[in-house]
Parts: structure tokens; C-alpha cells; sequence
């Protein structure tokens, strides 16, 4: 009998045929490769059923969805917004935030300062305007940086107006201006009386689920309103689209009113400039004064500046109430006929308002000049003022009309001009266009472009708009303000403290390189590098008298990187400052609000509060500025479409802003008002559109249309609901190229462009 053990009975796992296994570790790796493979060319991702099927369902679906976890867990694989996979890896993401754009695209302003980055409207849909949240920057490849969106951190929005709508038994808004792809629904009681079609204002919820309903925006009815037509409708349309913040809390009004007038007093520290001649200049429907001037003239020839800043930090507790809702609105917002502020009334128009013969906390920098221009000593002192005079600009342009621009003995002014206050603006006078001129040596920019002006009735309607122009007394405040922000931002430096900077970078990157594209296609040769600020001074001057030079100066500042607050300094490049500061505006502005309370700090000897904390303030100013620049364009651009309805039919002069193949974008001249002249309004031609110059040429007339261009248009639509302007062309100015008058009756395109226009306009 063999002593020989039997074989082991084979282990279970060893046991199953050796083929089929290895086929099925093949086909995962397969997939797994094909998926890899497919996510480097697919920025957008998949959802799990979608990219299932693109691959053509290579394993069960139970399999496939476990190596999407494996992937997942391995870092091959991620998930970004709407559950779609993306792939992995160290791609980098950037927190900011969202502003929506007409369009419906988007702009995420990130929180690190760098450049906005786009975001297309096909992934937008539940996000809206100030939204906080995250994006992954997609490769390089684009004129900008582009992202995709990973997730909402933070909703911001308050308020949206719109209209109410039925959807089956419940009701939902339908919002005006607010671009969102879900639903908009409402919660808590809706009125019992309500019409479809009515016009509300809600306040928008948190959401309960966001990840469970991605769709749905749940909002409650704040207010219902009247009148869903007129200029006080869209004004609130505008205000809802941008988020801009409504009246204060009672507890924030009632912080407020804290101080009275009694309150208000001399102070030991507080230096008293109430004997001095102070006064303040403003425009005319100014509500608020936070700034106010003073000037002493010095025996050898030199002057005494005094630029006296309301003291808002005197009434404004650091990180109470106030403070917190002031940070969160940034600054105020002008609004045609309309501010929406950054402090209750008590105090932007109330106490820290620089009001004519009444005491006033100030802050001032009292800036000793010498003959030539350069600053030889400076003061920074709390102080107590007493205005003697509130002027308008328009006023102070009346007083300064013949003042002489040489020196004059001290015993002639004083004979010659008995009043201080007139001796003060000849002293003024003087100074305010030395130190424009050294500025601009020194590599400053100078930018005049005009501003249009509204005339409005009781309900916000435009009767009228003009154009505003800058002028000598405007040019005297400003240069002042400048002087005295560079002033507090040089005195901290020297002192080693941080400050919370205004800085602009020089231009460069793609936004560069368009610019000189422009200049390329509009004949200059050769084209300037732009390194230096004397290039694009000499640039200015060389263009200056050219009909395109509005249009040139436009391009310039789109061109520029955006002046933003950081402590980290970089300079002012359009200005040409090393130091540079905002102080001069505390009432409407939080950056300046900050800068004062630095500088308190360093007067009482107390600790900086950190760099984190005024990066934090630097980042939360700078988003809320570009918001309200955008709402305020947004807001003119409305006013004037209002005022040419009222004008159909009615002819005006314009200076050519644009050329595209699709019709000629025209600036009014009186008004500033832009629309389109469609193709279909040109007279009756075949156009040829040339890209490299930017221009329409006709064939049979011989004429050309190109930027700069003066014509006289005709009005003929006017879209306050789409903010859409068009125009028909009437007759063609003397310009540039010796083209003669000629009038041109309605005419229709001809060939290929009638079908272009039909399209467009389908």
C-alpha cells in the first residue's frame, strides 16, 4: 500500500476556469483606459448613463458603475457640478464670485485678485449673480481664462423681481432680469388675491436641498409692486439683477443714531481748524460732502493743503454692526436719480456729512507744498471743522474764470481779493495745475471722457440727458484727493505699517496684445510696445485729435488690468504712484473707512491688525466694485433707452463706435446713447465687411463706414426689456476721408447679407 499522500483537493478561487477571468480583467483595463483616454479630450464630463453609452456599454452597468467608484477613489476620476465625472488629477481651482452677464454667460471674479475667469452660460443654470463658488480652470488655449464650475459655496443674492405664474396648482416667479434655468417657487403664504402676471419683489431662501433640487430657487413675496412698465419698474429690475442691497435693519439704523449734533465737540487730540477757511465742492445734487479743502499761502512762495476727510471711524465701531453691513455693501452705488449707500442717511447725509456752518470731525492731511510742486512736510491729525461754503462745481468754475496764474505779491491778492474764499481758490488755482503737470511728467495718464447727465420727473422718467465734461474745477478736487491719498499711503510705508493699497498693475498679456491689434488695424505704424507709461502717453497725444480717439481711450482703459485694494503693493501704473491709497472717501467707501482706522493706529501707537484681515477686505471691495460698475452702466444704459422712446422717429448725430458684419454700432453724441444699425438700414448696396480694418464698403456707391465716422441716424426701436437700441442711417457727414454729404432713402440689403439679416433678426 502506497504511503504516497493524494493530491490537494484545488482551492475554490483556483478552481474557476482561467479564461473567463482573465477576460473580464482585460475588459475592465480596457475601460478603464478608454475612459482615461476619453476625459482628456471631454472638458465638460459625463454624467454616468451619458459617458455608459458613449463607450458602447463595454461591461454591465453594475460593473461599469463600480470601476467609476474604483477610478474615483484612485484619484482618476472626480466629480464636479451636476454629478458629471470629470478627470482627475492636480487641476487647479479658483473661489470667487459670479457675475452674470446679460447673455446669460458668467465672469467669476476670484478671491486671490488674479484675472476673472469665463464661465459659459451652459453650466449656470442654478447659479446667480454674487454667488459665491468654485471653478477649475480649464487648459490655456482661449483670449481669456475659462472655467468650469465645481460647486456653490456661498449664495448672496437677497432679492428678485419678477412676475407671478401659474405651474399646475402652485405658483412660481418668473424673474426679469435674473438669468435662472430652474424654477423659481415660492414658499409661506401667497396672497389670496393674486393675478398671474402681477409684479412682486421676493426675498430669496436658503436652499433645503441643494444637491436633491438643483433646479429650484425657493423665494417668499417681499413686496407687491405697481406699475410692471415704467422707469421706477426697471430701476428696481436693475437693483434685483446686481443684488444691490435695500434699506438697513432697525437694529443698524438704530446704531445709527447713536451720536447726536450735541455730541460733536472739541476733543483733546482733535486739532481745531474751525477759525480756518475750509469749504467744499461737489456737484450741485450732491447729498453727502465727505471732503473738504483748505489753503494757506507760505512766504517763500510754497502752500499750505489742507484736504479735511469726514471721520467716519469716529461713528462707525470696528466690527459692530454697521461695520459688518458696510464690508458686506463695499461702497455705495450711484444710480441715476437714485444712491444706494454704504451707511444709514444718519450718517452718510447726517453727522459725517461736511455740511455748510456746522462742526464737523474731520480727518486731515495737511500737506506742505514748496514752489515748485514737492511735498516737504506732512501732517495726519484727527480734526474738528467748520465749512464756511458748500459750492458746486459749476459755481467754483464761475469764481476761477480770469483768475491770473502768475504769483502775486501776498499785500496785491489781499488787496485784490478782500474775501479769504476767493483768495483761496486764486491760491488753489495755482497749485492744483502745478502738481497735474508734474504728475503727468512723472508718467501719469489722463483720461476725459464724457459722462452722461439726466434730467428726471418725479417717477424716475429721463426728460432729458446731456453730456458732463470735466472741467477746471473738477480737475482741482481731483488733483487735491490724489495729493492727499498719496500722501497717507507714503506715510505709512515710511512708518512700516501695512496698509490696504490701491494698486494697479501695468498692462500685459492678451488683454495687450488685442490693443495693439486694434492699433494695427486702424494704420498705425509702426505700433508701440505700450512697456512704459510714456508710450501710452505719446500714444495719446499722437491720437488726439483723431475722430477715433473716444473710441482709442475706451479700448485703452478695457485693455488696463483693474485697479484693485491689496495690501500687497504693486504701484499705480495710470497714475504713475510708487504709494497709492484711497482715504478721501470714508462715507462711500470701505477701503478708506479702513486706511483712517490705520492710521489711528499709528497716531496711538496700537498694533496693525494684520495682513490676513485687509487682504480679506481688499478682496470683498474690490469684487463689490466691479458689481457696481456694472450696475451702474447697466442702470445709465437704461435711462437712455428710456429717454429715446420718447423719441422715435426722431433724428440725432453720431460718431461710429463699431463694425461688425452684422450692422454699425453708432454713439449718439448728445446723449451718449449706443445702438445698431442693422444691415437692413444701410442704404441699398452690396457691403463688403472688412475685418483687418474694421470696416463696411459698398460697392455700387463708393462709400465706407469705419470707426470715427460721424453720421445723422434715424431712431427706430427702443427695447428697455432688452435693453436694445436700432437705428436707421439718414445721411452721411463730411469726415476724415472727404466723403460728402449724401441722404439715403429706407432700403433693404441685397445678395448673401439679406439672408445674414434675416437670420440675425429671426
Amino acid at each position: 500500500m502506497s504511503t504516497r499522500r493524494p493530491p490537494a483537493k484545488p482551492h475554490a478561487r483556483e478552481s474557476r476556469p482561467a479564461a473567463p477571468h482573465d477576460k473580464a480583467a482585460e475588459a475592465r483595463a480596457r475601460t478603464r483606459t478608454r475612459i482615461l483616454d476619453l476625459m482628456r479630450t471631454q472638458e465638460r464630463g459625463f454624467k454616468t448613463r451619458g459617458l455608459y453609452n458613449t463607450l458602447g456599454r463595454p461591461l454591465s452597468y453594475a460593473e461599469f458603475t463600480g470601476l467609476l467608484d474604483e477610478m474615483e477613489q484612485a484619484g482618476e476620476l472626480r466629480k464636479g457640478d451636476l454629478r458629471r465625472w470629470l478627470g482627475g488629477g492636480p487641476a487647479k481651482t479658483v473661489v470667487g464670485v459670479l457675475l452674470r452677464l446679460p447673455s446669460g454667460h458668467g465672469f467669476l471674479q476670484p478671491d486671490d485678485g488674479s484675472e476673472r475667469v469665463f464661465l459659459h452660460r451652459s453650466q449656470l443654470d442654478r447659479y446667480l449673480q454674487e454667488d459665491l463658488v468654485e471653478a477649475r480652470l480649464l487648459p490655456a488655449g482661449g483670449r481669456s481664462r475659462e472655467g468650469r464650475v465645481l460647486g456653490l459655496l456661498e449664495r448672496r443674492l437677497e432679492r428678485i423681481v419678477g412676475r407671478a405664474a401659474r405651474y399646475g396648482a402652485d405658483w412660481i416667479l418668473l424673474p426679469e432680469s435674473v438669468r435662472f434655468g430652474g424654477l423659481v417657487r415660492f414658499k409661506g403664504r401667497v396672497p389670496d388675491d393674486l393675478r398671474s402676471g402681477e409684479q412682486l419683489r421676493v426675498s430669496v431662501l436658503p436652499d433645503a436641498d441643494p444637491a436633491a433640487l438643483p433646479g429650484v430657487l425657493w423665494v417668499q413675496v417681499e413686496k407687491r409692486l405697481e406699475g410692471g412698465s415704467g422707469a421706477a419698474w426697471h430701476q428696481e429690475r436693475i437693483k434685483a439683477e446686481f443684488n444691490l442691497p435695500a434699506g438697513f435693519s432697525r437694529a443698524q439704523e438704530q446704531e445709527a443714531r447713536r451720536f447726536t449734533e450735541e455730541d460733536i465737540k472739541p476733543q483733546p487730540g482733535r486739532l481745531d481748524l474751525r477759525a480756518s477757511c475750509v469749504f467744499t465742492i461737489d456737484p450741485a445734487d450732491a447729498k453727502d460732502f465727505d471732503d473738504a479743502v483748505s489753503i494757506e499761502a507760505l512766504e517763500d512762495g510754497g502752500w499750505l493743503l489742507g484736504v479735511h476727510i469726514a471721520d467716519v471711524s469716529q461713528f462707525v465701531a470696528e466690527d459692530g454692526l454697521l461695520d459688518r453691513e458696510a464690508l458686506r455693501r463695499g461702497l455705495s452705488i450711484y444710480l441715476p436719480g437714485e444712491v444706494v449707500p454704504m451707511l444709514p442717511h444718519a450718517l452718510s447725509s447726517g453727522l459725517c456729512s461736511l455740511q455748510e456752518g456746522r462742526d464737523r470731525y474731520c480727518f486731515s492731511a495737511l500737506m506742505s507744498i514748496g514752489p515748485r510742486g514737492a511735498v516737504r512736510e506732512v501732517r495726519l491729525t484727527p480734526s474738528l471743522i467748520r465749512s464756511r461754503k458748500r459750492f458746486s462745481y459749476d459755481e467754483v468754475q464761475e469764481r476761477l474764470a480770469g483768475l491770473p496764474l502768475e504769483a502775486l505779491p501776498a499785500r496785491d491778492t489781499l488787496e485784490r481779493w478782500p474775501d479769504e474764499i476767493q483768495r483761496s481758490l486764486y491760491h488753489m488755482n495755482r497749485l492744483w495745475r502745478l502738481l497735474k503737470r508734474l504728475r503727468l511728467q512723472n508718467g501719469g495718464l489722463d483720461f476725459a471722457l464724457p459722462e452722461p447727465v439726466f434730467t428726471l420727473d418725479a417717477q424716475g422718467t429721463p426728460l432729458a440727458v446731456g453730456r458732463r465734461l470735466s472741467r477746471e474745477a473738477n480737475f482741482l478736487i481731483e488733483e487735491f484727493m490724489l495729493q492727499a491719498n498719496r500722501c497717507v499711503a507714503r506715510s505709512l510705508v515710511e512708518a512700516r505699517r501695512t496698509c490696504l493699497f490701491r494698486i494697479h498693475a501695468a498692462p500685459e498679456g492678451e488683454k495687450l496684445e488685442r490693443f495693439r491689434a486694434v492699433l494695427e488695424h486702424l494704420g498705425l505704424q509702426p505700433v508701440p510696445e505700450l512697456g512704459s507709461v510714456r508710450d501710452w502717453q505719446l500714444l495719446m497725444e499722437r491720437w488726439a485729435d483723431r475722430p477715433e480717439a473716444p473710441f482709442l481711450q475706451q479700448m485703452m482703459l478695457r485693455s488696463m488690468m483693474k485697479a484693485l485694494y491689496s495690501p500687497h503693493n504693486v504701484g499705480h501704473f495710470g497714475l504713475g504712484f510708487e504709494q497709492y491709497a484711497h482715504f478721501t472717501s470714508p462715507i462711500r467707501r470701505y477701503p478708506d473707512l479702513v486706511v483712517h482706522r490705520l492710521l489711528k493706529r499709528l497716531l496711538g501707537r496700537e498694533a496693525d491688525p494684520g495682513t490676513a484681515v485687509l487682504e480679506m477686505a481688499g478682496r470683498r471691495s474690490s469684487q463689490r466694485e466691479l458689481l457696481a460698475l456694472e450696475a451702474e452702466r447697466a442702470a445709465v444704459k437704461l435711462k437712455q433707452i428710456l429717454y429715446l422712446q420718447g423719441h422715435l422717429g426722431d433724428e440725432f448725430w453720431g460718431l461710429v463706435r463699431g463694425v461688425e458684419r452684422f450692422g454699425v454700432f453708432v454713439e449718439l453724441e448728445d446723449s451718449l446713447a449706443e445702438g445698431l444699425i442693422p444691415m437692413a438700414e444701410l442704404p441699398e448696396d452690396y457691403w463688403d465687411y472688412r475685418e483687418t480694418s474694421w470696416e463696411l464698403r459698398a460697392r455700387r456707391l463708393g462709400h465706407s463706414i469705419r470707426i470715427g465716422d460721424r453720421l445723422l441716424v434715424r431712431v427706430l426701436r427702443s427695447n428697455p426689456e432688452t435693453r436694445e437700441v436700432d437705428f436707421h442711417l439718414v445721411e452721411f457727414a463730411d469726415g476724415p476721408t472727404g466723403r460728402g454729404t449724401e441722404a439715403v432713402p429706407p432700403v433693404r440689403v441685397k445678395g448673401k447679407a439679406a439672408g445674414r439679416v434675416a437670420r440675425k433678426q429671426s
